[in-house]
């Protein structure tokens, strides 16, 4: 995403007390105000390894209310980290990253190609949980 070391970023797990939610809505407005300060720009982070469930944060559902808060939001920009190990990770970006973009501006189409380059390790378990998941289940 072409961000510099000064980015700041909000860590909800450790930041909020998510007992504290349930309790009215000016709780809710507080986090949509952190989701609009962010621009709506959100990365999901979840463990893909051999141990772990595919994609537990689909199962979760705090994880779904934060991501709800921002679905009706034109400007949503939702990536997807899988983790395996400590130094594993593959990221599926929401569009074309910074250096793809500016690819493409001088060859046409090789940004999505370096885009499926990126990505072609990303793990299908948890691309599938994503495809699957449903509020109702």
């Amino acid at each position: 995403r072409n961000l510099s070391g000064r980015t700041a970023y909000w860590i909800g797990a450790f930041a909020s007390r998510h007992q504290d939610f349930a309790t009215g809505a000016e709780n809710t407005t507080a986090l949509t105000k952190v989701a609009e300060a962010a621009h709506f720009r959100m990365l999901l982070i979840t463990d893909a390894s051999e141990a772990a469930s595919p994609a537990t944060l689909f199962t979760r559902t705090w994880c779904t209310f934060e991501v709800a808060l921002c679905l009706d939001c034109t400007a949503l920009c939702l990536d997807v980290c899988a983790v395996r190990g400590a130094k594993d990770a593959e990221v599926m970006t929401c569009g074309l990253t910074s250096q793809e973009i500016c690819s493409s501006k001088y060859c046409p189409g090789v940004g999505i190609h370096l885009k499926q380059q990126r990505e072609r390790n990303f793990p299908i378990n948890v691309a599938k949980a994503a495809l699957d998941f449903s509020v109702e289940k």
